[in-house]
């Protein structure tokens, strides 16, 4: 099969096209043994992505069984999705009607119509039933915006109704990452082990176009989690588990900070005038979960301005945040200054203001500033 752009063949199949570009396909198709079958010599170019390999399909038990050994040296996934599902059909083509305009999808992390982050549509477990898999994946780059995967491996078992991806490994923002997931149809749940080492946090978020605030920070992770549930929302409102999270040093933009109270710096010291980066010396944070709510065990983030120290829970049944976090300036004379922040709100649309019932008391203890700090020692804390 040779094919200058891939939406004229999905057209005349009447499908939308995953991308856009040239598709080259080449095997050998063998019929094997009884109701089994094989494609062998593999050899597909899409896009600007490849595929090689080898692959089976048998189909003369309860349900179909694939296997395959598939290698690509670059797949670019940030392609994906943008093909052409209303070109023009060619000669031959199916009907103009079966390319009929697509119905648009919300954005990846768009609240739902309910004003809720994780969907109430039922999960398609009943797919994991479809037929059983055994799928040996690697890939030597991986492209995805402007970060690039390395060294994907990923192994893929399917059997009953269990769908096990173990192990998944790659190399990433100059770390490693490490996944065990299982998807189970009878209980309808979830398990899964995450953990990435020593990945540059700045870099990833930067490649990304996530944010460009931080640069460096090597980054250590660590998440387990199980539940169960018919849909996204239900599975995380059982949720149970442990993240932990570990920052290393690093630069932040120092913008980013202002709202949590350093301008009080520049305002007491204007000469010393603003410099434009933060010295991040870590962020260390664990949360332990518990059906749908995650209560913190340890949350501090470090720079050489300030240390913020961090409480509160994530409700992941009402989507629910109950944060409050102190910042903590360390300059001495600027303790009394420094007010609470409580994130508050809901996970669609989150509030971040200063503690009201802090502010008050900070007050109280402001008057005593005033022979150091003059006049503005006492209406600090209102500021």
């Amino acid at each position: 099969l040779d094919a200058p752009e891939i939406a004229n063949v999905a057209a005349r199949a009447g499908v939308e096209a995953p991308t856009s570009g040239p598709l080259k396909f080449q095997a050998r198709l063998a019929d094997s043994g009884p109701n089994r079958y094989a494609l062998s010599a593999i050899r597909m170019t899409m896009g600007e992505g490849d595929l090689a390999g080898e692959a089976t399909l048998a189909t003369g038990g309860a349900r179909p069984i694939v296997t395959a050994n598939l290698p690509s040296a670059t797949v670019d996934l940030s392609k994906l999705g943008q093909g052409h599902p209303t070109s023009p059909p060619g000669r031959g083509a199916a009907p103009p009607t079966a390319a009929r305009e697509p119905t648009p999808a919300p954005a990846p992390g768009a609240p739902a119509p309910d004003g809720k982050v994780f969907s109430a549509d039922p999960l398609p477990f009943e797919l994991l039933n479809a037929a059983d898999a055994d799928v040996k994946y690697v890939a030597q780059r991986v492209l995805y915006g402007g970060t690039v995967i390395q060294d994907l491996n990923l192994t893929i078992a399917l059997r009953g109704g269990e769908l096990t991806l173990r192990p998944l490994g790659a190399r990433v923002g100059g770390g490693t990452l490490v996944a065990d997931l299982a998807l189970g149809a009878r209980n309808q749940s979830l398990i899964g082990k995450i953990d990435a080492k020593q990945i540059n946090l700045g870099t990833l978020l930067r490649e990304t176009g996530t944010s460009t605030y931080l640069k460096e920070g090597r980054t250590d992770l660590t998440l387990e989690l199980r539940g169960t549930g018919r849909s996204m929302r239900a599975l995380m409102a059982s949720l149970n588990g442990t993240t932990t999270l570990a920052v290393g040093a690093g630069e932040i933009d120092s913008k980013w900070l202002d709202f949590l109270g350093a301008d009080v710096v520049k305002v007491l010291n204007p000469l010393e005038g603003q410099q434009p980066t933060t010295k991040l010396n870590c962020v260390v944070q664990r949360f332990e979960i518990k059906d749908g709510l995650a209560t913190s065990r340890v949350f501090t983030f470090d720079t050489t301005r300030m240390t913020m120290a961090g409480e509160g829970t994530l409700n992941f049944a009402t989507e629910v945040p109950a944060l409050l976090i102190k910042p903590s300036p360390k300059e001495r004379s600027l303790l009394s200054l420094a007010t609470p922040i409580r994130v508050s709100g809901t996970f669609a649309k989150p509030s971040v203001l200063p503690d009201a019932a802090a502010a008050a008391r900070g007050v109280a203890g402001a008057s005593g500033g005033a022979a150091i700090l003059g006049p503005f020692g006492v209406i600090a804390p209102l500021v």
